[in-house]
Formats: C-alpha cells, structure tokens, sequence
C-alpha cells in the first residue's frame, strides 16, 4: 500500500487543515494518521469528502486530551467518522452531499474549544522567559566579578561565543523560528476566538494564507542550517596536537587520559 506524508498546517489553521485534507482526497490520498508535524496519507481512489476539525478541550489538571466519547459518539451518530487524533486535534469526514450538520450552528459555542490551545501556546512562553532570566542572572554576575560560579559559567559560555560564533548562530536563528512560530501561531488563535465570539462562522475553504509566513520560517530554518554546517565537521574532526618548542611531540589531553596521541601536523 503506497503511503505518503505531508507537513500539515498548524493546530490554529482549523480552515486550512480541513482544506488541505479535502484537496488531498480529492488526488486519490485518503488521511490515516495526523502526527505532531506530519500527517500520512494511503493510496486511493479520489474522493469528495468534507473534513471538519474538532478541538479537544481538556482541562489544566485533566492527564488525557482526547475528546469525549460521548462527544465523538454523537458526531458519529450525525454521519461523520472519526479518521485521526494529533494532540488537541481531531479530524472527522463525510462523503460530500450525506448531509452531516456542521458541528456547530453557533460560532460562539466553537469559540470555547480554543481555550485549551491558548493556554498552550501562552506555557509556550515558559522557557523564553526562563532563558531571558538566565541571560540577565549572567549578565549580573558578569558585572559583579567573575568569582561566582554563575559568573564563571558565563565567563565560559561568553568565551563559546567568540570561538564558536558560527554554532551560537545556528541557535540563535533555531530560536527566533521557534519564537516566530509561537507569536504567530498565538495571534492567529486569538483572531479566530474573536471572530467567532462575534458570531463570525469558521471559513472551511480559506485558501492560501501562510506563504509569507512559511517562506519566513524557510529562510529562519535555511540561515541555521548554513551556520550549523560548517561547525558540525569542525567538531567531528579529531583536535590538532600542539607541537611544543622542545621534547617529545604529543597531545596532552589524550595523554592524561591514557590514550594515544594522533600525529602532530
């Protein structure tokens, strides 16, 4: 069986994900499972099929975030069947023309289901702030001697960043995509919520409305790789000896170690 796998939109884009599922079907490729980045598709035969998407709304303190089965059961009642669960999303389909009702005939109850993916995105903040906290604790004890070991600590991490300018890059352009991602993917929910809360209905076809966005993570994730490139075969490569003005030619790390020294060039 021929299968293939696709990056989805994000967890926000409710549109856009069932859009992309039906153009999928339509080209013969039927969703059987949606991942955290990935969903796969199998081989088959091209079908008009409608996909809605449902959001699970857990609570803070709730350990599963799959959706009710009562909830799942009722939908399955009106003529959807339930294809696929990829974290707080749930994919439901029906042939196009059954005459399924829409999950919701007020966009306002629809509003409420997001509650669960704000709340992660605003714990997405968590480790940022834990980082900028890290930084200023570093720059403070930088500023206070480096006697500390906080302050040797940034002593030697500051010290990275001059030999090793190119990785720092690296990761430095790997977290603003990931920050980029997390703004981006807050403001497009809180417009939903507030689209919906004034009664404005879910757009199932909305188009094509994430090229900027991606071509901005494409360039972000094309700048880390070419910055992280160069450095990975640095650090593969075996350390150089230092050739000592006078005696026996050796490479003292690997003689504290017991090991053998690699040739000096």
């Amino acid at each position: 069986m021929k299968r293939r796998y696709r990056f989805h939109p994000g967890d926000y884009a409710l549109g856009e994900n069932e859009q992309f599922y039906t153009e999928m079907a339509a080209r013969g490729w039927l969703l059987e499972r949606r991942g955290a980045w990935l969903s796969r598709f199998r081989r088959g035969e091209p079908a008009r099929l409608r996909y809605r998407v449902e959001l699970s709304c857990p609570g803070v303190f709730d350990e599963s975030s799959e959706l009710p089965e009562e909830q799942r059961s009722l939908y399955e009642a009106c003529g959807w069947r339930f294809v696929s669960r990829g974290g707080l999303v749930n994919v439901f389909c029906a042939p196009e023309g059954s005459g399924a009702p829409e999950f919701y005939s007020d966009p306002r109850q629809q509003a409420d289901t997001l509650k669960a993916l704000r709340r992660n995105y605003l714990l997405g903040w968590l480790p940022f702030l834990l980082l900028a906290a890290l930084q200023l604790a570093m720059g403070a004890a930088l500023f206070g001697g480096a006697g500390s070991a906080l302050g040797r600590w940034a002593v030697s991490l500051r010290l990275a960043w001059v030999t090793e300018t190119a990785l720092v890059a690296a990761f430095a352009l790997f977290l603003l995509r990931e920050l980029t991602a997390l703004l981006y993917s807050e403001v497009r929910t809180g417009l939903l919520y507030r689209r919906l809360r004034r009664g404005i209905p879910l757009d199932h076809a909305p188009g094509r409305r994430q090229r900027l966005y991606r071509a901005i993570r494409g360039a972000l994730l094309a700048g880390c790789a070419a910055f992280a490139w160069p450095s990975s075969g640095r650090l593969a490569a075996p350390p150089l000896c230092p050739r000592p003005p006078r005696g026996p030619i050796c490479c003292w790390a690997t003689w504290a170690t017991g090991g053998s020294a690699p040739p000096c060039r």
